[in-house]
């Protein structure tokens, strides 16, 4: 028979910091328990068993609370899901080619005025030698 099974949030009861999140299943799948989850999961095991609280979801029901949220947190007075919806940052964007150039533009424009500048206050020494 077909089965669904909802979403599993393992938390630290001491923070209400999310451990693992074991996502809906569908199919030829079975329940597991908490201690076979323990002993399969490295996130779980290698905590302190005391210290991990579950809680369990409807299938579905974790995509339908957690949709647009970039974070989530338990509350461990109601052990209910609190979800965060702050924007992401954003990964540093590799320049273009085109950017990396026009930078190199800018550099050897930079270079050029401070060649242009010694080679203006040389010559003006130079004058300066020929009229004494």
């Amino acid at each position: 028979m077909i089965k669904q099974l909802g979403t599993k949030v393992y938390y630290c009861k001491n923070s209400g910091d999310v451990i693992l999140i074991i996502g809906d299943r569908r199919g030829f799948v079975s329940e597991t328990n908490f201690d076979e989850d323990y002993n399969i999961y490295i996130a779980l095991n290698e905590r302190n068993k005391n210290m991990i609280g579950l809680i369990k979801l409807e299938y579905g029901e974790y995509f339908k609370l957690s949709k647009g949220s970039t974070g989530v947190k338990v509350d461990l007075e109601t052990n209910k899901l609190i979800f965060t919806y702050d924007p992401l940052p954003e990964e540093p964007k590799e320049p273009t080619e085109i950017e990396k150039l026009n930078l190199k533009i800018d550099e050897l424009k930079e270079a050029q005025k401070q060649q242009d500048k010694v080679l203006l206050e040389t010559s003006l020494q130079l004058a300066m030698l020929n009229i004494k």
